[in-house]
């Protein structure tokens, strides 16, 4: 059930946190594969969400800038499209910064920010809260790649805002079974706001995933920190390597923790063993075409009614109704 917290006037938190009991379980289940593999949920605690703030602040790191450059040249046009009954729902807010750039031209009616991480996400609310007094907004802590039940305040239909390129971190058997999930959340007259990285050339994507600066490597290694606050795991953040490539058969960046010492785990009891030279999978990010996008969202009940593309670097953003 979820749990109110009372914040401010116009801010109402509901809690829908899993238990750890089911984090335990989706844990050891990547584990134990033959490719060990971690899900890049788990990069955001209060940490992790700073270091990805400081990764987009790197020259290397195209997509937040051009996101938002992309999204500044067309909030005022797709502002006009939408209507003010619909409620914003912002599934991985994170710091809340790209909404504000909708915000400034069109007042939906009410804001629903989603995030796992509960500092992030109540210091966030908050800040938005104060800035726009006259403006509801329901935070909700919670994965939201699961199902939920959404408060009752914040009936549909909704604007599904998911920048950020974050699509591409589901395999693609999971691509369409997440997309038919905004596509529930936006309800019926609902639609979608879609950030999506492009194809482009792998020098530059491999630069974007590996800064001169160390924060994507930090970023990386934080996981194993997050499991071992979770799950007292044992795992040894430090005597790891953070390895990112662009994988152009698969046509996306992988990022993998390779062992440099033998790691020995324990998570409820069961022991696992890595030896040198073993590599924890965090993270994909499969690169799109339109035509593939357009695919992707029919298949989970949208239509694309409107394309925005950036050039250099490509980064493409689409607005979609449900059908």
């Amino acid at each position: 059930m979820a749990l109110m917290e009372p914040v401010i006037t116009n801010l109402s938190f509901h809690n829908y946190q899993p238990p750890v009991s089911d984090i335990t379980q989706e844990v050891l289940t990547g584990l134990r594969n033959p490719q060990p593999t971690i899900h890049p949920k788990f990069f955001y605690n209060a940490r992790g969400s700073k270091l990805f703030e400081a990764i987009t602040r790197q020259p290397e790191y195209y997509p937040t800038a051009t996101e938002k450059r992309l999204l500044r040249q067309i909030a005022p046009e797709l502002c006009e499209l939408m209507p003010s009954n619909m409620l914003l729902a912002e599934p991985g807010a994170g710091n809340c910064e790209k909404v504000r750039l909708l915000l400034d031209h069109w007042r939906p009616r009410a804001y629903m920010p989603i995030e796992i991480s509960h500092d992030e996400l109540l210091d966030a609310a908050r800040a938005l809260a104060l800035e726009n007094p006259d403006l509801p907004i329901h935070a909700v802590r919670a994965d939201y790649t699961a199902p939920i039940e959404w408060p009752d305040e914040a009936a549909p239909p909704r604007l599904v805002f998911f920048p950020g390129s974050t699509l591409g971190n589901f395999e693609p058997e999971d691509r369409v079974v997440f997309l038919r999930r905004l596509r529930e959340l936006a309800g019926d007259g609902g639609g979608l706001l879609l950030g999506v990285d492009l194809h482009k050339d792998a020098a530059v994507l491999n630069a974007a995933y590996n800064d001169a600066a160390g924060h994507t490597a930090a970023f990386n290694q934080n996981i194993l920190h997050h499991l071992n606050d979770l799950l007292d795991a044992g795992f040894q953040p430090d005597e790891v390597d953070h390895v990112a490539f662009y994988n152009e058969d698969c046509r996306r960046i992988e990022m993998h923790l390779r062992c440099r010492n033998d790691q020995h785990i324990t998570i409820d009891g069961e022991q696992l063993a890595f030896t040198a030279g073993d590599s924890f999978h965090t993270e994909n990010s499969y690169k799109f075409t339109r035509v593939e996008l357009e695919s992707f969202l029919e298949d989970a009940g949208f239509v694309m009614r409107k394309w925005w593309e950036a050039e250099d670097p490509a980064f493409g953003l689409c607005l979609a109704d449900s059908v």
